[in-house]
């Protein structure tokens, strides 16, 4: 991910000493333990990332060992493009030394992620084949603190990819298992997940769908999220939205519990370089408010096109028009879509006038054009409302034979 940098064009006609950061034990335990609010979650979805990005260029698979009291072991394989021996030194053992800060195809930026296992332990391994080789080594800290690789074994192999074996306290693996559900909510895919049970592969799957639709009405959560490059960030709206207003929004969206799941292209918001939380920045006040507002203009928009017939239409233009003003938006699709349902339910007026006046063939040929089934269930019922039983029952017989039952 391309990161969002200020150039420093201070002339100051002075020259001096550069820093330097001493490599000690402090300093890595700042940069790696220190630096996590969440640390099974950052160990799960950095390494789960990159295998993720590894698998890109050449649409390889990922899976997950889910660890257990039985098996209490993360692993992490894919069988992407792999990293030869030098790419593996290269990666581990230089801090913000990123070989993603140059594209927003892949999520990672800040030279950190690999090496977040050692936020949680002292020693994990990584296995990776490319060219025909496949090396193995060890990551870990020594007497001193310091991080330290040692390669282990190489030998030939005719396949591609890395995998990446934490070892889990059997008093973490609640954590880990609960962190796995969340960084596999915002994947674009389910992957294979290994010494999974019925009820761990149920949440999995439950989670997945909620972090992927747009809006769920009835959610006791106040938090909304916005993914960007799989990750899904937890944010309150009023941090983000000045004079945030939550009745007018509870007016659109017909409830007052509610969550919206947003989506951010790679790059669009600024994020910690622990990647748990986003920034406080304009950019991302900009574009989380043009996001959401999108968001709860597309659900009103969707709800109007389930709506029932029983809408007058001098509501539902007051209603239209009232929101494309409140939320300033000039989007050809929604527009489009809003000018569509002002017609539709202009041929329903038409059709009840006609209804009114006892014309029946002509009102349901009026309005079946547009009408589907569920429409047309309703469109009956307003009918018997207005004009009494016998009647609905005769557009009911001739709904049906124009436009099918």
């Amino acid at each position: 991910m391309k990161l969002s940098t200020v150039q420093n064009n201070v002339q100051t006609g002075l020259t001096g000493q550069e820093f330097t950061i001493n490599s000690s034990a402090i300093a890595f335990e700042l940069l790696v333990k220190d630096l996590y609010k969440d640390t099974p979650l950052s160990v799960v979805r950095e390494i789960v990332l990159n295998a993720v990005d590894a698998c890109r260029k050449n649409n390889g698979k990922v899976s997950i060992t889910v660890p257990s009291h039985e098996n209490p072991m993360l692993v992490v394989q894919d069988t992407g493009i792999g990293m030869d021996e030098n790419f593996i030194y290269q990666v581990y053992t230089s801090f913000f030394s990123s070989t993603k800060n140059n594209s927003n195809d892949e999520t990672g930026s800040f030279g950190l992620g690999a090496k977040t296992p050692l936020a949680y332990t002292d020693t994990f391994m990584i296995q990776s084949s490319k060219d025909g080789v496949e090396n193995t080594f060890a990551i870990f800290k020594n007497d001193k603190g310091i991080p330290c690789i040692q390669k282990l074994d190489t030998k030939a192999s005719d396949k591609t990819g890395t995998s990446v074996s934490v070892n889990i306290k059997k008093a973490d693996i609640c954590a880990f298992q609960d962190a796995i559900t969340k960084v596999v909510s915002g994947l674009d895919a389910i992957p294979e997940l290994l010494n999974a049970d019925d009820k761990f592969n149920s949440n999995i799957i439950e989670n997945f769908k909620n972090t992927h639709s747009l809006f769920l009405r009835d959610s006791y959560n106040e938090r909304h999220t916005v993914s960007m490059g799989n990750i899904v960030y937890f944010f309150y709206i009023d941090r983000f939205i000045d004079n945030f207003k939550r009745a007018e929004i509870n007016r659109f969206l017909n409830t007052k519990n509610y969550r919206f799941n947003l989506v951010a292209n790679i790059g669009d918001l600024d994020i910690s370089p622990s990647r748990e939380e986003l920034r406080d920045t304009d950019k991302n006040k900009k574009n989380i408010k043009k996001l959401f507002q999108e968001a709860v203009y597309k659900t009103f928009i969707d709800d109007f096109e389930k709506a029932s017939v029983d809408l007058y239409r001098q509501e539902v233009d007051e209603r239209l028009t009232e929101a494309e003003n409140y939320f300033e938006l000039n989007n050809e699709d929604y527009l489009a879509k809003t000018q569509a349902i002002k017609a539709r339910y202009a041929e329903y007026d038409k059709a009840f006038d006609l209804l009114k006046e006892g014309d029946f063939p002509i009102a349901v040929a009026v309005s079946g054009k547009s009408l589907i089934n569920t429409d047309a269930e309703k469109f009956v019922k307003r009918a018997v409302d207005i004009v009494g039983g016998l009647v609905g029952c005769a557009v009911t017989v001739l709904l049906v034979l124009i436009i099918g039952p």
